[in-house]
């Protein structure tokens, strides 16, 4: 089966188990605190990709790591994909368990690029719009890209809208030479 599959249905699975219990939000965090600590850790990281470490060794790392600072849903989670061998998916499930969720509370993650860092006015009237055209809530990151050259570029799932002056030069260029 692939992966992608695998790894929807456990998010799946443990979403439902979250919801049941009430624990939906314990769980988002517990997934972001296991996944920062793996990208944290070159030897944690190392650890849940290798395949010659057997799964009974990954679980007595991550009981040690995890035991005391997540939930027992999510540290019962954790312990079953290791069972399964399955451990090597923890990050994809974390992705598709936050996706699930903030479909869930109508909560859209936007990626928003600029030329140059936004004053909090910028980002408030942005924010404003975004809201306004989505109905969501909206959880924004902002990055600074200087290739820009000015404007904005949003992006939303796998949509990208670009006002940025390089996009407008680009197209200018393509029309030029067509």
């Amino acid at each position: 089966m692939h992966e992608k599959k695998v790894s929807s249905r456990y998010a799946k699975a443990i979403y439902g188990l979250a919801k049941e219990s009430n624990l939906q939000d314990t769980v988002l965090s517990d997934f972001t605190l296991i996944l920062k600590t793996i990208a944290d850790s070159k030897e944690l990281s190392n650890l849940v990709e290798s395949p010659i470490i057997s799964s009974l060794k990954k679980y007595d790392v991550f009981k040690e790591v995890f035991e005391d600072s997540i939930s027992d849903i999510t540290y019962r989670f954790i312990k079953l994909l290791t069972e399964k061998s399955r451990e090597n998916l923890l990050d994809d499930i974390a992705i598709e368990f936050e996706i699930i969720y903030n479909e869930a509370n109508n909560r859209l993650p936007v990626i928003i690029y600029s030329a140059v860092e936004l004053d909090e006015d910028a980002k408030s009237q942005i924010l404003s719009k975004l809201t306004e055209w989505t109905k969501k809530i909206i959880l924004s990151e902002y990055k600074v890209d200087p290739s820009l050259k000015g404007g904005l570029k949003i992006k939303i799932s796998d949509w990208v809208f670009d006002a940025s002056v390089q996009n407008q030069l680009d197209k200018l260029r393509i029309a030029l030479a067509g």
